[in-house]
């Protein structure tokens, strides 16, 4: 169940993150490309041509609104990424590498 907000394309999902579209994009996402990666509004309409230029309009607008909160979710989603990478139990990539410089070439079933 999704919650419309005061921006008319804006809509909170179920656990209270801001999205936008059909797709339901989340705001910060879209700030993210306005903001580190330095996208206008056509930018950002060129990057998600599913989204129209009044939605990521709203979107931005919400965003600034609301930028201390997305900004401190963002940052604590990074984090909890960090972690789970460090936890991961795959090779890294030079653990990898290593395999692969150890490992005899194939030979073909035609050989």
């Amino acid at each position: 169940m999704s919650e419309q907000t005061e921006y008319r394309y804006v809509f909170l999902d179920e656990r209270g993150i801001p999205r936008v579209g059909k797709f339901a994009m989340t705001v910060a996402q879209l700030a993210t490309g306005h903001v580190h990666h330095g996208w206008s509004a056509q930018e950002l309409h060129w990057q998600y041509p599913d989204l129209a230029i009044a939605e990521i309009h709203s979107a931005l607008a919400y965003y600034y609104d609301h930028q201390k909160t997305i900004d401190a979710q963002r940052a604590a989603e990074d984090v909890l990424a960090e972690s789970l990478a460090k936890e991961s139990s795959g090779p890294s990539r030079a653990q990898l590498e290593e395999r692969l410089s150890t490992t005899p070439p194939r030979r073909s079933a035609s050989q």
